[in-house]
């Protein structure tokens, strides 16, 4: 029989070895992006509408900011994935 503070000190470990997984909320994934140098850091705070209006929107004029927020949750759960595959997390969409 293993005692309490055993098995309890295995689940911290357990728990502690586990990667942070990308956020699936749209604008905390970019400041997670922003947080792994994917997004240079001189550009201030990047949200949907800043990529949208500052970027995205300009490159297509038919982009609408729905559209873009559906792009970015598309990355963020490919990202994700990416992570509990053991991937490199950008594989695929950078």
């Amino acid at each position: 029989m293993e005692h309490v503070s055993a098995a309890l000190s295995r689940a911290v470990r357990t728990v502690a070895r586990r990667t942070r997984l990308a956020p699936l909320e749209p604008d905390a994934f970019l400041a997670w992006m922003r947080h792994h140098d994917r997004i240079p850091r001189n550009r201030g705070v990047c949200t949907v509408d800043d990529l949208w209006f500052g970027f995205w929107g300009r490159l297509d004029p038919g982009l609408t900011l729905k559209e873009t927020r559906r792009l970015v949750v598309w990355m963020a759960a490919r990202v994700r994935r990416n992570q509990r595959l053991g991937l490199d997390p950008f594989e695929g969409i950078c």
